[in-house]
């Protein structure tokens, strides 16, 4: 976490407002554990997100400065309230603060309306629309999948394919004087049918992610997260590998094959490749 806010700081300027309430909501912080101040200046700035500061305590929160509100300089307050306050020092401090506690319901306000999808009034259950509106999608789709797995994993290539699994189904046990055998009937407690299934494939070039998590690791981690969720209960057969490109497969000594005696053949582009889940979903 420490980390994570120290890179926020340290590139806060890459900032637009909804990407970095985003973010702290990813961190823990909801609207209710910010609080948005405007940065007191005279002179116009290039950004509108200035800092950023982390609260700690009991209940943690957040201030957020922006070139916005009642003290920068496009304020709808008079000057003389501004020329009053730089008489004294401390007449500007309790100026600041009295000042602030309006500022942070005006900008939230505007926050709201300028991003209606924050806004619980409006709509409270917008997670709940959303998922209704997935729901008219074709989950076996293949433009669907491939939009899925590149929205989880944009950092990687990905490849969607069709083909046909087999898959093993329980059936009745075989009852004399009730089973009837003819066209549809199976003698035993299982048999094979087929069923259409997806070949997903993710590319990468690095065995591990910017943050030293290796990529298989990562990948179990973000299906059971993200995709799994969504396809639960759609009955998809899945089968997920990832490819390595920049590293071949391991050497294998196949059957008649002597270690120390005879050649060892590989294949042209065979890199290396490692099944991450198989099954339904």
């Amino acid at each position: 976490m420490k980390d994570l806010k120290e890179k926020i700081l340290d590139k806060l300027y890459k900032f637009d407002l909804i990407s970095l309430i985003r973010v702290l909501e990813r961190m823990g912080y909801d609207l209710n554990s910010i609080i948005f101040k405007s940065y007191d200046s005279l002179g116009s700035q290039s950004r509108i997100v200035q800092k950023v500061k982390f609260k700690n305590g009991s209940y943690p929160y957040v201030e957020v400065y922006l070139n916005l509100g009642l003290l920068s300089p496009q304020s709808p307050l008079p000057d003389y309230f501004r020329k009053k306050a730089d008489e004294d020092i401390e007449v500007s401090r309790k100026y600041v603060d009295f000042i602030g506690f309006f500022d942070h319901q005006l900008l939230k306000n505007f926050i709201l309306n300028v991003y209606p999808e924050l806004n619980e009034h409006y709509s409270p259950k917008r997670y709940e629309v959303k998922k209704q509106y997935l729901e008219l999608l074709n989950f076996k789709s293949v433009h669907f999948l491939h939009w899925l797995f590149t929205s989880t994993f944009p950092e990687l290539k990905v490849e969607v394919k069709k083909d046909i699994f087999k898959k093993k189904v329980k059936t009745s046990p075989t009852i004399l004087g009730k089973t009837t055998i003819g066209m549809g009937s199976v003698i035993g407690q299982q048999t094979v049918v087929q069923s259409d299934a997806r070949i997903i494939t993710l590319y990468s070039d690095d065995e591990t992610t910017e943050n030293n998590i290796p990529w298989p690791k990562e990948v179990k981690d973000r299906l059971v997260k993200y995709i799994f969720p969504i396809l639960k209960g759609k009955e998809i057969m899945l089968e997920i590998f990832l490819v390595f490109t920049t590293y071949r497969s391991w050497i294998k000594l196949h059957s008649n094959s002597y270690l120390g005696y005879d050649r060892i053949w590989g294949k042209k582009g065979n890199f290396r490749r490692v099944r991450i889940f198989k099954g339904e979903v």
